[in-house]
């Protein structure tokens, strides 16, 4: 039996072959995406899933000095949280 793609002796070797995936949605979306876009070479497809994960990234540093502003924090320790985060990723 034919199991997306794979042959069925490798199939059958995977560590978890009752599931379809062990990647979150969110996850699959990314990697479908950097594979339609990016679908001539293995380069490009790597370009575009790490551009879609930094946006993600700068995104979420973004919300969370925005949070810490909110609370009253000060500019330059919001900007200390996102410099740390950025970082030691």
């Amino acid at each position: 039996m034919w199991q997306g793609g794979l042959d069925p002796q490798l199939y059958e070797n995977l560590n978890s072959p009752k599931y379809y995936s062990v990647y979150p949605p969110l996850s699959q979306m990314v990697f479908v995406l950097g594979a339609l876009v990016g679908s001539n070479s293995a380069l490009s497809s790597i370009v575009v899933m790490k551009s879609i994960l930094l946006l993600a990234y700068s995104g979420s540093l973004f919300v969370v000095r925005k949070i810490l502003l909110e609370q009253g924090r000060s500019e330059t320790k919001a900007d200390l949280v996102g410099f740390y985060a950025t970082t030691h990723y």
